[in-house]
C-alpha cells in the first residue's frame, strides 16, 4: 500500500481514521483520540520517507503540507444525551 500513490494512500488513512473517530470517540476520551493521530501521522512521515533511498522530506516539510490533504480531524462523536441515557439504563 504505501508504494503506491500517495492520494490512494491517504484516502485509505481517511476512511480509517473516520472509522476510528466514529467508534472511539466518546466523551472522555478526547486525550486517546488526539494520541492516535499522533501516532497515525508519526507513521506516514515514517512510511513517506521510507518510499526512496534517501529522506524525501523533513518533519517541518511534512507538517507544512499536511493542510492540503484534508484528514478529519479527532473529534467526539457521542453527544450528551446519549451519555446521560447510558448512565441512567446502567444505574436501574
Amino acid at each position: 500500500m504505501r508504494c503506491g500513490k500517495l492520494e490512494d494512500l491517504l484516502a485509505v488513512l481517511r476512511r480509517k481514521l473516520q472509522g476510528y473517530w466514529n467508534y472511539y470517540g466518546v466523551i472522555g476520551n478526547s486525550m486517546m483520540t488526539a494520541r492516535y493521530q499522533r501516532e497515525a501521522m508519526r507513521l506516514l512521515y515514517k512510511w513517506l520517507n521510507r518510499r526512496s533511498q534517501r529522506r524525501s522530506m523533513t518533519w517541518r516539510q511534512f507538517t507544512a503540507r499536511q493542510p492540503g490533504w484534508k484528514l478529519p480531524p479527532p473529534r467526539v462523536v457521542e453527544t450528551r444525551s446519549a451519555s446521560a441515557l447510558q448512565a441512567a439504563v446502567k444505574s436501574v
